[in-house]
C-alpha cells in the first residue's frame, strides 16, 4: 500500500511542488459550510444538497490513487499526470454511493447526481477526449489495494465499510468502457439527470458542480499558486458570494 498519495507532484521553475490527496480534500471541504450561502440556497432546492456536496469532494479524486499506484512501479519522469482521473472517480463514486443509498445513508435518487457532478468537473477539457486518453494508460489497475489506498489516505474522512467487490482487477480500458460506453455510466447518469429529471434536478446539478469546481481550485490554488487569470478571478468572485 502506497502512502501518502499525492493529487499534485511536479517540479515548476526547478521546484519540486507536492500536494497530498489528504490535505487537498481537507482544504476543499472548507470551502462550503452548512451556513454557507451556496448550501443555504442548494438546500432549498433539494434537502440533501450539503451532504451530495461533501461526498462529490471527498470521491471527485479517487482516480489519482490508480496513477500513484502505477508511478510508484517506476517513478522514471519528474512528476505524476492524472489525465481522465475523473472517469475512474466517477466509477468508484458510483459504486460506493450506490452502497451507502442501499443503507439508507443516502437518496437513491442523489447517486447519479453526485456521480455526474464527478465526471463532469474538468469539462472545459473535453470528458470524451480524456476518456480515450485515460482507456489507452496500460499500467493503470484498478484492485482492492486501489479502494483500501484511498480508505487509509482519507482515514476519519471517509466510511470505510463499503469494499466494492472486484471479480479481478480492472484495466484502464474496462472503466473507461463502463463509464463511457454506449451503455454506460455517464449516459445512464445524464438522461436521469438532465434529460429526464426536474427543473430542480438540473438547476442542483449545476450549483453543484460549481461548487466543486471551485472547492477544488481553491483548495489546489494554496500549495499550486493561483494563476492572474479571467478563471481565477471568477472562482474569486464565486467564492466572495457563494461561501459567506
Amino acid at each position: 500500500m502506497i502512502s501518502p498519495v499525492y493529487s499534485f507532484y511536479q517540479v515548476i521553475d526547478g521546484s519540486l511542488r507536492v500536494e497530498r490527496l489528504r490535505t487537498h480534500v481537507e482544504y476543499a471541504l472548507e470551502s462550503f459550510n452548512k451556513d454557507s450561502r451556496l448550501v443555504r440556497y442548494g438546500s432549498r432546492l433539494r434537502k440533501t444538497f450539503y451532504e451530495i456536496l461533501k461526498y462529490v469532494i471527498i470521491l471527485h479524486d479517487f482516480g489519482k490513487v490508480a496513477f500513484n499506484q502505477a508511478w510508484s512501479q517506476g517513478r522514471s519522469y519528474k512528476g505524476l499526470s492524472f489525465e481522465g482521473h475523473e472517469v475512474l472517480s466517477a466509477w468508484f463514486a458510483d459504486k460506493y454511493l450506490s452502497l451507502a443509498a442501499n443503507d439508507n445513508i443516502i437518496d437513491p435518487k442523489d447517486v447519479c447526481l453526485a456521480t455526474l457532478v464527478i465526471l463532469l468537473h474538468h469539462h472545459p477539457m473535453d470528458v470524451r477526449r480524456r476518456n480515450e486518453a485515460f482507456s489507452k494508460k496500460k499500467d493503470i489497475i484498478v484492485n482492492e489495494e486501489t479502494i483500501n489506498t484511498f480508505y487509509e489516505e482519507l482515514r476519519g474522512i471517509i466510511n470505510p465499510t463499503y469494499q466494492i467487490s472486484l471479480a479481478r482487477p480492472l484495466c484502464a480500458d474496462d472503466i473507461a468502457e463502463e463509464v463511457l460506453g454506449f451503455h454506460g455510466l455517464y449516459r445512464r447518469c445524464w438522461i436521469n439527470v438532465w434529460m429526464n429529471g426536474s427543473p430542480t434536478d438540473r438547476k442542483t446539478f449545476l450549483l453543484l458542480i460549481q461548487g466543486l469546481i471551485v472547492a477544488d481550485y481553491k483548495s489546489a490554488s494554496r500549495t499550486r499558486g493561483e494563476g492572474i487569470s479571467e478563471f481565477a478571478r471568477a472562482v474569486q468572485i464565486f467564492l466572495n458570494y457563494w461561501s459567506t
